[in-house]
């Protein structure tokens, strides 16, 4: 996806912004609506949780 994990942890800390067209890649290839990825769809239905290992 051409993102690298620190560019995540960066991201995930706030330190890092991900570009808008990378984060409608990793949705998608998640399978993931994009607005439960940024927090803004309520429906429980709609983002799958990844399994915690």
């Amino acid at each position: 996806m051409g993102v690298s994990r620190q560019q995540v942890q960066k991201y995930e800390n706030g330190e890092d912004r991900i570009a808008a067209s990378t984060l409608a890649d990793i949705s998608e290839r998640l399978g993931w609506d994009i607005l439960a990825i940024l927090g803004l769809d309520q429906s429980p239905s709609t983002c799958k949780q990844p399994r915690r290992t």
